[in-house]
């Protein structure tokens, strides 16, 4: 795991004590720092911008954290914007990509306690990037072939995505189910959930309550030209 299980539990105290506030889409800058529930969704988020942040950083607790990412983002795109997810044993969350207002790589640490399985999807080819309806997105990438799937553990593992990931592929859980099963042909990190726990072929994953941290750098330079 990339956290130690100390500073994990102490992670997940601190994010749990954060306030929440009223769901606004209108003014994301003012639930900085704040949980809001997703209406369509049901899940809770809190947004970590370090921009439109009163001291343009990110938290203490999180800012340690990005600063251990370093190494996996080039030194002018370092972590400025964390979004978390916290997930009930159920939740899940459609397919998707995370857009060109970011530089394309994401990494996410994931807390709790539960594991999940993450999938990845070719994304399909659109007549309009800028305009994709994402429920329509959603449809058309349940009818390509299988993708790739990796085992998201609960208690601080990382996941880095980059390049053709980033951009080809939509990545998604599914939801509603709460014991999944991992494809032993498709699931990038099955020999190593399998020997840590000296599995058979075909063990099932059971979900469980997560949060998730995705760190990102997100575009806010014009001349960077994504934003």
């Amino acid at each position: 795991t990339f956290l130690h299980p100390i500073y994990t539990q102490h992670l997940l105290s601190y994010l749990q004590s954060l306030p929440s506030t009223t769901y606004s889409s209108s003014s994301s800058s003012s639930n900085n720092g704040k949980w809001t529930l997703l209406p369509h969704a049901q899940r809770r988020v809190l947004l970590l911008d370090a921009v439109s942040s009163a001291t343009h950083d990110l938290p203490l607790p999180i800012h340690l954290i990005a600063t251990k990412l370093a190494p996996y983002f080039p030194e002018k795109y370092q972590p400025n914007h964390v979004l978390i997810n916290e997930y009930d044993s159920t939740g899940g969350i459609m397919p998707h990509t995370d857009g060109p207002c970011y530089y394309p790589t994401t990494v996410t640490l994931s807390i709790g306690g539960g594991n999940v399985i993450l999938r990845f999807t070719p994304r399909p080819l659109a007549n309009n990037d800028d305009n994709d309806d994402q429920q329509q997105l959603a449809t058309n990438v349940q009818k390509e072939q299988k993708g790739e799937e990796v085992i998201l553990e609960g208690n601080g593992s990382l996941i880095c995505f980059a390049d053709e990931f980033y951009t080809d592929y939509c990545h998604s859980i599914d939801e509603g189910v709460m014991v999944e099963s991992a494809n032993l042909e498709h699931c990038m990190n099955y020999v190593d959930w399998k020997e840590r726990r000296k599995l058979n072929g075909g063990e099932e994953v059971r979900r469980g309550y997560r949060i998730s941290l995705t760190f990102r750098h997100k575009y806010y330079d014009v001349k960077e030209g994504k934003a």
